[in-house]
């Protein structure tokens, strides 16, 4: 039932606020570039001025409609979906901000929503990470998705198609979950995650790489959910091989899930997917991948 809102909506409303003439003033100036505190400033003026204009009316009465029909007044949740996210050497995951919105409440508007992810490709450290990567500013523009909301999670996590350790390893998957809601990609300090290896062997072979002390270091998930997670992520792997390799030109290639088990009935749900890039390793001359 998920729905998308496309980044034309974005493209408006960053040049209607003012927005888009503020940033390109501002990096005309030599110390926009080279003073990441007067950026910083520069940024979230820029987001101010996203975060103050209205949405236009007609988009978000359509937003609400779809919302209403899909989901009822059920809690849904904006996810912010970048053309500056998966591209060759960049991730892009974690830089934006994605948040929950309900009919009714004035304190999960549609239009808040919309705005909070359209202001988001700004965050400095968003900025910044592409700016590193080369990435060019004038090209990048925000889409949002919106899918059901769920309220309670009984663990999350994120799992690799390949060994992050040893990536000539196709055989071998790299799992990592927390227990609850608490973040796998962004834990607190002092909070550890359970992280994994899981072969495919017969039967499948899991190796603890490290534990949560969430939970004082017994298993986040059954043994038939580590299967279910394995069998998902072989699944959406093989799905998207043939269309984002077909010519098989990557030797590492990888997708990557992020997953959570509902609560209480701890049903699998995949949020999303992507390729996931591996870099830092020498590719073999012989041929090791199983």
């Amino acid at each position: 039932g998920a729905f998308a809102v496309p980044v034309a909506h974005y493209l408006r409303h960053y040049e209607e606020s003012g927005a888009k003439a503020l940033l390109e003033e501002e990096r005309e100036q030599g110390n926009f570039a080279t003073d990441p505190l007067h950026r910083a400033e520069v940024l979230e003026r820029v987001q101010e001025r996203m975060l103050d204009h209205p949405v236009h009316p007609v988009l978000v009465l359509t937003v609400m409609d779809q919302i209403q029909r899909r989901f009822g007044s059920g809690r849904v949740r904006f996810r912010s979906s970048s053309n500056a996210e998966d591209l060759p050497g960049f991730n892009g995951a974690g830089l934006y901000t994605s948040i929950s919105a309900q009919l009714g409440d004035p304190d999960r508007s549609v239009q808040d929503a919309l705005r909070t992810v359209w202001a988001s490709l700004f965050n400095p450290r968003a900025y910044d990470e592409r700016e590193i990567s080369r990435v060019d500013h004038d090209h990048v523009a925000m889409g949002v998705l919106v899918h059901e909301a769920f309220l309670q999670e009984a663990a999350n996590g994120v799992g690799v198609s390949r060994n992050l350790s040893d990536p000539n390893r196709g055989d071998i998957y790299y799992v990592n979950v927390q227990a609850g809601e608490a973040s796998v990609t962004n834990p607190a300090p002092g909070v550890t995650t359970e992280a994994f290896t899981y072969r495919w062997t017969r039967p499948p072979t899991k190796t603890l790489l490290s534990v949560s002390n969430l939970t004082h270091g017994s298993p986040i998930m059954t043994g038939q959910e580590d299967l279910e997670v394995g069998c998902s992520l072989a699944a959406i792997h093989q799905h998207f091989l043939p269309l984002l390799d077909p010519d098989g030109e990557d030797p590492w290639f990888a997708m990557e899930i992020e997953f959570k088990l509902e609560y209480p009935t701890r049903n699998l749900i995949l949020k999303q997917a992507r390729p996931h890039v591996i870099g830092g390793f020498e590719v073999p001359t012989d041929c090791r991948d199983f």
